[in-house]
């Protein structure tokens, strides 16, 4: 065809004639694909403790102990007695109700002991009555994997009355022997003791796992704890009260949209004991759309040309897209070269100094872009005046930190429970300032619109730091992870 245009008659002869290329305005390209490395991730959320304390008041452990112990114990044995050698001994022993008491190192159990004890010393009878002494009881509480409230390692000791005496003779060396049966009993009874509590914590397992509904950036959000067990650490006491200091071991994630209406999944009690640690951790997702990207980039590149040696290419659309799991960018573009141009790079989370910034660092030129440029003789750096991915990684970047500090404040504070709802509470006036009206919060909307029952559980969380994660990319949209960290802590309202 004589009348062809140059640049048909390049576009026509391609392939057949690339070394010819070179010379020709507008070299077009033909359509083509590529693919990147495949790149496969699934953050997962990590698991953390979220703090209770549970106070359990030591009466009703007071009152199983009663009651696996007799009160009257009656025997007769032959025991030592010194200088008169062994004698027949006698007892009916009475017991007092125990006194109970907690401190860090454990349990301590003391039951006064009263009654009588006779000796059969030759044709005298020797009689002694009164308060024979005291038995105490050292061990340590535990929960058990069941959710039971266990004593071990107990450890028992009689102290005697040292006043007590018969013709002369101190009886002190006589009860221990005597009384040796009750010390028995009394730690085969505290090994077989179980105190079930697992009610109360499959109380606060089944309430953390209610979602929670949240809102930033007007976009609706849905914080799920995922509760999987509950984590001890050694039981402790003050007083008339053991204080069993326990974390629910969560992976909250934070997700976009709405929470689904279903109820929350039973939850197995299953208890651990170990140290616990103060490490509280939120995954939260921020979404930066492939929109918002091609509008950074069309304001930076669309129709602005680029002259390198006589040279000129012009930038006319991007498109931002996803193959294998990477970022893929399209640059369609016309002068020296007419077609598509394709880069592709792994999106990345990154701190610089106070700033959370979304880059693509590792974004280059296809090798499919790179090897048909090659082969039409065409340099994509001498065209673009220098590598064009080192020109591109500096415009694609997104200061992500306004919505991740956002996140943050929304998921600090105080969450309660009521009825099979969360209501956040109002942040509190500063000291000295009385708080002044202003829009109505989650909790005051909610009263108003129907009466409250109490908060059954109260979810406090401090989150100070966000650390970067990773970056998923998907379908019309890059998921930027980030760990939010700090400490919670559960109350369990009396």
């Amino acid at each position: 065809m004589r009348g062809a245009a140059p640049g048909r008659r390049c576009g026509w002869a391609l392939l057949a004639l690339a070394p010819l290329l070179a010379a020709c305005p507008g070299a077009r390209l033909p359509s083509y694909t590529v693919k990147p490395p495949a790149r496969v991730v699934s953050p997962r959320p990590p698991r953390s403790i979220a703090f209770t304390q549970l106070r359990l008041p030591l009466e009703r452990l007071r009152a199983a102990v009663d009651r696996v112990l007799p009160p009257v114990l009656r025997g007769e044995r032959q025991v030592p007695a010194g200088a008169l050698g062994q004698v027949t001994a006698r007892w009916e022993v009475r017991r007092r109700p125990g006194v109970l008491t907690a401190s860090p190192a454990g349990l301590r159990l003391a039951i006064q002991l009263e009654g009588e004890v006779s000796l059969a010393v030759g044709p005298v009878p020797c009689r002694g009555v009164g308060s024979l002494g005291e038995v105490v009881l050292l061990a340590r509480p535990a929960l058990s994997a069941g959710g039971d409230l266990v004593l071990h390692d107990p450890q028992v000791r009689f102290e005697p009355a040292s006043t007590l005496s018969c013709l002369g003779l101190p009886l002190a060396p006589v009860l221990r022997p005597t009384l040796a049966p009750l010390a028995l009993l009394i730690e085969r009874g505290v090994r077989l003791l179980r105190l079930p509590v697992q009610p109360i914590l499959r109380r606060l397992l089944e309430e953390l796992a209610t979602t929670r509904e949240l809102t930033a950036a007007k976009q609706p959000l849905c914080l799920d704890l995922d509760p999987r067990a509950l984590v001890l650490a050694p039981v402790t006491g003050e007083g008339g009260t053991l204080l069993a200091r326990a974390g629910a071991d969560v992976a909250p994630r934070l997700e976009l949209g709405r929470c689904a209406k279903r109820p929350p999944p039973p939850v197995p009690v299953v208890v651990r004991e170990e140290r616990l640690g103060r490490d509280y951790r939120v995954q939260v997702a921020v979404a930066v759309t492939w929109g918002e990207l091609e509008r950074l980039l069309r304001a930076q590149l669309v129709g602005k040309a680029r002259k390198v040696s006589g040279r000129e290419v012009t930038v006319d659309r991007v498109e931002v897209g996803e193959a294998a799991g990477r970022l893929l960018l399209r640059l369609h573009v016309h002068g020296a070269v007419r077609g598509v141009l394709y880069l592709w790079g792994t999106p990345a989370l990154r701190r610089e100094g106070k700033r959370l910034l979304l880059a693509v660092p590792d974004l280059q030129v296809a090798t499919e872009t790179a090897s048909l440029l090659d082969r039409l003789k065409l340099s994509l750096a001498r065209l673009w005046g220098g590598p064009l991915e080192t020109a591109l990684r500096s415009k694609l970047v997104v200061d992500l930190t306004p919505r991740l500090e956002e996140l943050r404040r929304e998921l600090s504070g105080s969450w309660e429970h009521r009825g099979a709802s969360w209501i956040k509470r109002p942040p509190p006036a500063p000291p000295g300032k009385p708080g002044k009206p202003g829009a109505p919060t989650q909790a005051s909307v909610v009263a108003r619109a129907r009466p409250l029952p109490p908060a059954s559980l109260i979810f406090n969380s401090r989150l100070d730091a966000i650390e970067p994660a990773e970056v998923v990319s998907r379908p019309g949209v890059l998921a930027a992870h980030a760990l939010l960290r700090g400490e919670a802590e559960i109350e369990v309202p009396r």
